[in-house]
């Protein structure tokens, strides 16, 4: 199983998408977090080179939970998976990571 570590960047991510759910349903919004997370942290970490790669240069896979687009590298040496941004589909941010 690959190490997951969430990067900086990641958690504030997190925390952004926990506090929007919350303005509706607090408690909707950390059990959201918890599935969302948990299926990927048990998908990623026992098939970390399963999700296609998004930008082959950067070396910077898109895993798809929802609405969801997790993005996360993998180092096959180190086996660790760096979650690096997690955006919501709609987001046009996401082009920042293409080739």
């Amino acid at each position: 199983m690959a190490y997951i570590d969430f990067s900086n960047k990641s958690r504030s991510d997190i925390a952004v998408i926990k506090s929007f759910i919350a303005q509706d349903n607090p408690e909707r919004a950390v059990s959201y977090i918890e599935e969302a997370l948990g299926k990927f942290i048990s998908t990623v970490g026992a098939f970390p080179s399963a999700c296609p790669k998004y930008s082959r240069r950067k070396n910077i896979r898109r895993y798809v939970s929802g609405d969801y687009n997790i993005y996360y590298s993998y180092n096959g040496n180190t086996d660790i998976v760096e979650v690096l941004h997690i955006f919501h589909s709609s987001q046009l941010i996401n082009s920042l990571f293409l080739d």
